[in-house]
This record gives C-alpha cells, structure tokens and sequence, in this order.
C-alpha cells in the first residue's frame, strides 16, 4: 500500500522513470527491495507526514468573555482579516497572530483559513496603508499568544496545541 502510494505521488511530481530506474538496479533476484531503496522509501514517506506535526490539536482560542463557543470558516476569516471588528454585541476585537514565517501560522492560513501567509498579509497592509484599519497584534511565541489572550477582553488568536488555562476558551472552526 505504501510502495504503491509513492509510486502515485512519484508519478505526480515526474519523478516515475527515478523510482523505476532505482527500484530495477537495485532490487534482488527474488524481489526483495534493498535497504538502500527502503531508506529511500522512508525518507519520502516522512517528508510527506512531516507536514501535519500541528494540524491534530490546532485551534482558534479567544478571551473567555468572548460570547461565541462557535464560528464559520467564512467568520474566523474574516475577523483574521480585519475586515470584521466587532463582535454580536458590539465588543471590539483584538487579534492576536504569530509571525508569518512560523510553522502554525502557516498551517493555520492554509487548514483553517483557506489562504496563504503572504495573501493575509497582502490584506492587513492594504488596511494599514489605505488608512481604513490596523493591523493584527504580532507575538513571538504560543505561550505569549496564550497569556496576551487571557489579559486582553475581546480578543482571539490560535495555537497548535490544548488550553490549560481558564482565562482562554477554545472556539470550535465548522
């Protein structure tokens, strides 16, 4: 099933007439791979599963005076837009966001967002230089979302793992 699932993707990306040229010179007389081509193998198979270190438990996060328990994709997108900066009562929303070169904001643009890195910030520097809003607020690291989060009323952000912290709530993403 794996040998089969990277002979699909070497095919996809090209590289077909690589793996059969590899798996010919080296296999055994009975069929039998080689440990060179099973490293090989393996090195593919990781790179491809290396990708979803965060996706398990990533999620959105938000004050816990924050009145919604559940948002829309189209909802958190456009509050991680700054297009929308209120909430149902009127609360003003603080957004919290990682640096765009970190492996979760990547993750998070992409899974849960449904954009790019570099489209989101496309969008937060036509606000910022037309005059018509402001940027996020941009923290280092996950610990500091999470504390900066749990001080700042209306606010939202994301992480990669569980909240232990009674001050931040997570908002489910449907």
């Amino acid at each position: 099933m794996v040998f089969s699932l990277l002979m699909f993707v070497a095919y996809r990306n090209r590289t077909y007439t690589f793996f059969m040229r590899t798996l010919k010179q080296t296999a055994h007389w009975k069929g039998v791979l080689s440990v060179r081509v099973w490293m090989k193998l393996l090195v593919v198979t990781s790179l491809f599963c290396a990708g979803n270190i965060y996706a398990d438990n990533q999620g959105v996060i938000a004050h816990r005076g924050f009145e919604t328990e559940e948002m829309t994709r189209s909802m958190v997108r456009a509050i991680f837009s700054m297009r929308l900066r209120r909430v149902g009562n009127g609360t003003q929303i603080t957004v919290f966001v990682l640096p765009d070169a970190h492996p979760v904001h990547r993750l998070f643009t992409r899974k849960t967002l449904s954009l790019f890195p570099h489209q989101l910030r496309r969008s937060w520097d036509r606000y910022v230089y037309s005059g018509i809003g402001i940027a996020p607020i941009e923290v280092k690291t996950e610990d500091e979302m999470i504390d900066r989060v749990a001080i700042t009323p209306g606010s939202i952000g994301y992480i990669s793992r569980e909240v232990l912290n009674e001050n931040v709530r997570t908002i489910s993403v449907r």
